[in-house]
């Protein structure tokens, strides 16, 4: 096991800048999740550490071993890859010690690296099949097993559960993270799905354009956004985000003011900012206390309801968790929790340090 270091990492195509000055370091035996949108550099980045991109500037370490012009076959790590890249003439045990036989490891500790791996993963009854015959969660898993055979410094994973449904992502990422948790190999983990971000790593490191937008445990980034994308980014439902205006009466949005708790104005905040409010920090509350609001849609999921609404030409999305009779294109009253409001600069988006008084 390893830490890697990125310091002053730049990727340019051209005039095109796809890495900017990155500088990132992940612990040995970390779980680190790279998310963000589609062409944020995500996977760019992952491929340099990999060695299979060049970089254009800066540095990458794994351990103390500085490894900018060290061949991808020479680093010693293992990648994962969204389409399994698996050779489907050959077995599951076939694929799995390919890398071994590259390696002429003595076939006796070749054959005990496999089953180990096979048993871990629960490949064993399958050991003898070709990838056709197996189901997308068993190939993947086979892809993993090649991976763990080889005994890395790092993990690498670029998007590895894209090609599978639903159910059986979540049930995969459950596995990747138990597997982790027995390895405590490091690892860096790239998606474009924040649910997956969330529940899997360590640490989540959000990517926009080419630079980090924050890097913190997943509870920190979804309670504290340090900046607009971040807040509309992650969190599903996604926050609401809106313009609103403060004084020292209140906060004014969707036409409506709401006073501040205590009525004590929070100091230093400018009149026009913009305001984030997760769908949960949206109470349902009876007339003349909230915003009048018309509700346009209902998802219902079991356990809550999904409400979109709309106000003074603003559309907000509420999650309600009481089985509450309600009905498209009726009125409801929602009330902002002060306690759950995120308040960002409108000029720069960062966020802006506040107390709500209680």
């Amino acid at each position: 096991m390893a830490s890697v270091t990125l310091s002053n990492l730049k990727k340019s195509y051209a005039a095109t800048k796809v890495i900017q000055n990155l500088n990132l370091e992940i612990l040995d035996g970390e779980f680190v999740v790279l998310v963000g949108p589609s062409g944020c550099g995500k996977s760019t980045l992952l491929r340099m550490i990999a060695g299979l991109e060049n970089i254009t500037a800066g540095d990458i370490h794994i351990g103390e071993r500085k490894v900018n012009n060290v061949p991808a076959k020479n680093r010693d790590i293992a990648m994962v890859f969204q389409n399994y890249a698996l050779y489907p003439h050959k077995t599951v045990r076939q694929n799995i010690e390919f890398s071994l036989r590259l390696r002429k490891t003595p076939k006796a500790e070749m054959d005990r690296r496999v089953n180990d791996a096979a048993k871990l993963l629960e490949l064993t009854p399958l050991l003898d099949r070709k990838p056709r015959a197996l189901s997308g969660g068993q190939r993947q898993r086979v892809a993993m097993g090649r991976a763990i055979v080889r005994n890395p410094e790092v993990f690498l994973f670029d998007e590895p559960l894209s090609n599978l449904d639903a159910k059986l992502r979540v049930e995969m990422r459950t596995e990747i993270k138990a597997l982790h948790n027995r390895l405590r190999t490091t690892s860096i983990y790239v998606t474009h799905d924040q649910i997956e971000a969330m529940t899997m790593g360590d640490r989540v490191v959000v990517m926009h354009d080419g630079m980090i937008q924050q890097v913190g445990h997943p509870l920190d980034v979804y309670d504290t956004p340090q900046s607009i994308f971040v807040a509309g980014f992650i969190g599903s439902p996604a926050m609401n985000i809106f313009p609103a205006e403060t004084d020292r009466n209140g906060i004014t949005f969707a036409g409506t003011l709401f006073a501040w708790p205590g009525n004590e104005h929070p100091e230093n905040l400018p009149h026009e900012i913009v305001c984030g409010l997760r769908p949960e920090s949206l109470d349902l509350v009876e007339e003349g206390q909230g915003a009048a609001c018309i509700i346009e849609s209902l998802e219902p999921m079991g356990s809550e309801t999904v409400v979109v609404v709309s106000a003074s030409g603003s559309r907000f999305t509420s999650l309600i968790r009481d089985r509450r009779p309600l009905e498209v294109g009726k009125t409801i009253n929602l009330a902002p929790q002060f306690s759950g409001m995120h308040l960002f600069d409108k000029q720069s988006g960062l966020r802006l340090d506040w107390q709500p008084n209680s």
